[in-house]
């Protein structure tokens, strides 16, 4: 329907599960996110747009004066005329204006603080997260996987020298089997945590 002569493309999807250390702290990850991430960036941009707006209209209560040059000729006197007009604002000072521009640069910087907590709310919660993960990956193949792996291994040599039926040997290799799969998954979920911690952040690292 778009022109395509086929949806099928061959690949291969293939990746590691690759539990690498973070190696920087908490501090410095959060001044990270909040010097790359765009939405900090645009709200900073808001609040400067703000302030413009504020000063702009604080410059518009004040008259503005109004040069002006002529020439004159009056019953056969010519004259040459010029000036400078200055209105006298005694009752319009802009004061709405500029009430509304006050109001819209303190929500702006408002907005601004909001967004400074959230970063740091995410970037803490994305740390803790990929902290914890990490550990239960140590932890996992630390103890539990290697105390299956010398299980089986023992069942192995066992069976082949007749101390165990078969059915103690499948059990073994079921609870290691079983317990690599746990290890598979707690390395993704690793890989995930770093994934949305870079994402909090706002930069690869």
């Amino acid at each position: 329907l778009i022109g395509v002569p086929t949806a099928q493309r061959d690949f291969q999807v293939a990746d590691f599960l690759e539990v690498r250390p973070m190696g920087l702290e908490l501090e410095q990850l959060t001044e990270d996110a909040l010097r790359y991430r765009p939405d900090i960036a645009a709200q900073r941009l808001r609040v400067q747009q703000a302030a413009n707006e504020h000063s702009l209209q604080k410059a518009n209560a004040l008259p503005t004066p109004a040069p002006f040059f002529g020439y004159k000729r009056d019953f056969g006197l010519n004259t040459l005329v010029f000036g400078v007009r200055l209105p006298l604002p005694l009752f319009n000072r802009n004061q709405g204006e500029v009430a509304r521009a006050e109001a819209e640069r303190r929500r702006e910087n408002f907005r601004l603080v909001l967004t400074e907590q959230r970063i740091r709310q995410e970037v803490t919660e994305a740390f803790n997260n990929f902290q914890a993960q990490e550990r239960r990956v140590r932890e996992i193949e630390g103890f539990y996987l290697q105390r299956a792996r010398e299980s089986r291994d023992i069942a192995a040599e066992s069976y082949r020298l007749g101390a165990v039926d078969l059915l103690v040997l499948l059990d073994t290799e079921r609870t290691y089997r079983e317990m690599v799969r746990t290890s598979n998954r707690a390395r993704y979920q690793t890989v995930v945590g770093r994934f949305e911690l870079e994402a909090a952040v706002g930069k690869e690292f």
